[in-house]
């Protein structure tokens, strides 16, 4: 009598059987990878190891994020470190590191222009947007709205719809400025495709106070200064003379 379990007592030849031993064995041999699809539909895979060290909930973020925000009024010269080069469009630049970095895995990048000094700082990157990437996105946003009161801020948001020349509404970018009428500052936070890094980054960019902007503040300058008149050469008078003509 034929039995149809996977019992050592089934018949070799007996099919239900070895149809039975082959599911088994398949299983065994790749338990690895069945977890793996386990954990894949389940949500138990763990976040990318890029993503494991967030810190923005930290309270090191927003102590770095205000040094770096009130160098950025002095054009972030106590925060300038060694100077780099890196190619942006396919042409050489000049940077210097930032002394304050606000992640463990990336510098932060002051540019070469004392007019217009900028920073930016990117704090999390992906080849696609994806749910890690997202997250990142909106926890930086919270740290630093919970970070910069609105008391001492001016926050906004901004997307296609209020902005021209910034794509999508899924993320909107936030913009900080500070309501010191002295020297005002600006700084914000979005996510966007780089052409340089091939990804999607999550990027802080505080643009600082130069020597232009000082300059329209109405400090001394030499444009100021009343400006003078070039003396004007005087004539002297031809003197006639009293002989008579021809003699």
């Amino acid at each position: 009598m034929e039995t149809s379990d996977c019992t050592p007592d089934a018949e070799i030849h007996n099919y239900s059987y070895l149809y039975c031993r082959f599911q088994i064995d398949f299983l065994l041999m790749n338990k690895t990878g069945f977890l793996f699809f386990a954990f894949l539909f389940f949500g138990m895979i763990p976040d990318n190891p890029e993503y494991s060290h967030f810190q923005s909930q930290d309270e090191n973020f927003c102590n770095k994020l205000k040094i770096l925000v009130e160098s950025s009024r002095d054009g972030f010269y106590t925060v300038k470190g060694d100077s780099v080069t890196k190619i942006v469009t396919g042409a050489k630049k000049k940077f210097y590191l930032s002394k304050i970095k606000l992640h463990p895995k990336n510098e932060c990048y002051i540019n070469d222009n004392e007019k217009y000094p900028e920073c930016n700082c990117i704090l999390a990157s992906d080849f696609s947007i994806t749910p890690a990437l997202k997250k990142e996105f909106q926890n930086y946003k919270s740290a630093i709205v919970s970070c910069f009161p609105e008391s001492d801020w001016i926050i906004t948001q901004k997307d296609s719809s209020n902005d021209f020349y910034l794509k999508g509404t899924d993320f909107k970018r936030l913009i900080l400025v500070s309501r010191n009428a002295e020297k005002k500052v600006k700084f914000s936070l979005y996510m966007y495709s780089s052409m340089i890094e091939k990804k999607r980054i999550v990027e802080v960019l505080i643009e600082g106070r130069g020597k232009t902007n000082e300059k329209k503040e109405g400090l001394p300058s030499d444009s100021g200064k009343p400006k003078t008149q070039p003396k004007q050469p005087v004539k002297q008078p031809v003197k006639k003379s009293l002989s008579p003509k021809g003699k």
